[in-house]
């Protein structure tokens, strides 16, 4: 049996993420640090955004707003995209993050990016929620 292509099976696909998010807001990691990297924030989905200034770029959508991602962690959210383990451990809410800042040499210039955290089951210790 030769095997046939479905464009319609590869671009219509199901919500993956158990979140309303029609009014969500986007804010960049700078916006929402409280300054301190042991916060844990809530990840409730993961998206590639296509429109505004950035570009192509992951965001991450919490409790009630959409949060830029750096345009380095591209690959990672879609392997993230594709793998069910990841998407179902999300939906769960298993899975936060912590923010740090790094310095980008070349501009000299304050940089923000995020660590992925393991929450345990029904519980977000010292997360700060989505003000």
């Amino acid at each position: 049996m030769a095997f046939r292509y479905s464009f319609a099976n590869e671009f219509n696909r199901d919500k993956l993420f158990d979140i309303d998010t029609s009014n969500f807001e986007y804010f960049s990691l700078e916006d929402i640090w409280d300054g301190n990297e042991d916060t844990v924030y809530p990840c409730n989905g993961i998206y590639i955004s296509t429109k505004g200034y950035y570009g192509k770029h992951p965001i991450i959508a919490m409790d009630d707003k959409y949060v830029n991602l750096p345009e380095h962690m591209m690959d990672m959210c879609n392997d993230i995209l594709d793998d069910k383990r990841a998407i179902k451990a999300i939906n769960d809410g298993l899975v936060g993050f912590t923010i740090y800042t790094y310095v980008q040499k070349r501009f000299g210039t304050t940089c923000y990016s995020i660590r992925w955290v393991d929450i345990k089951p029904g519980t977000y210790p010292n997360t700060k929620k989505a003000d």
